[in-house]
């Protein structure tokens, strides 16, 4: 009886808060249940050719091979509900497939780290047509 009478909570103020959109049609992203849940913080971003979605897949700091190879701890969302977790994801959403990175935060800031080259971004990468566009307004 207890049961109806009781009040409906509310989500915390923090649930409640509406998703931004930082970019528009960014597409599906593979994400780690584990960062999504707030049980770990972003700390790999791949990206890699797919047919469905755009390619990136995050993976977080306390994740386990083990944990990430079963399928029920992964799951896609829109590249903005990373966005909305972790900002500077932005930043790396035009590198091409093949990208490899791991994120960190420090005294500096926060930024990637490109795993291949040892390349630090701390600034947002730009659309490749933006670059093809400057080229022929420069030339």
């Amino acid at each position: 009886m207890a049961l109806f009478g009781k009040k409906k909570q509310e989500k915390p103020e923090e649930e409640q808060r509406e998703m931004k959109e930082y970019i528009k049609g960014a597409g599906g992203t593979i994400v780690s249940k584990s960062i999504l849940e707030g049980t770990s913080k972003l700390k790999w971003l791949f990206r890699e050719e797919s047919e469905h979605g755009n390619g990136w897949i995050a993976f977080g700091d306390r994740d386990t091979q083990e944990y990430v190879n079963d399928v029920k701890n992964m799951t896609i969302v829109d590249f903005n509900t990373l966005a909305n977790i972790e900002p500077t994801v932005v930043n790396v959403f035009y590198m091409p497939i093949g990208t490899d990175l791991e994120f960190r935060s420090d005294n500096t800031g926060k930024y990637f780290v490109d795993t291949r080259t040892g390349k630090e971004i701390r600034e947002p990468v730009k659309h490749p047509a933006q670059i093809a566009f400057e080229k022929i307004s420069n030339f």
